[in-house]
């Protein structure tokens, strides 16, 4: 392993580490859906069911979520990590 290999690997960890700071702020529905798409991997529709809230609730907190998430990272820093993860 490279010296930039280790650089790039302490940026994204360290980028990692902000990017869950700022998912934990997220308020408890919101994170709930948001981890369980992105983390779980399920539809809309799986997550509906699972919480027992609408499709369209699910969007909507989806939506939101990433607003708030863009709004704490530039895009350059979220194609890193979602490149990267």
């Amino acid at each position: 392993q490279n010296v930039c290999d280790t650089e790039e690997t302490v940026l994204v960890r360290e980028l990692e580490r902000m990017l869950e700071e700022k998912i934990a702020m997220l308020p408890p529905k919101m994170r709930e859906v948001y981890e369980l798409s992105w983390n779980g991997k399920l539809s809309n529709k799986e997550i509906a069911e699972k919480l027992n809230i609408t499709e369209g609730t699910v969007k909507q907190h989806k939506h939101q979520a990433m607003r708030i998430l863009r709004s704490k990272f530039p895009r350059l820093l979220l194609f890193v990590m979602f490149f990267y993860n």
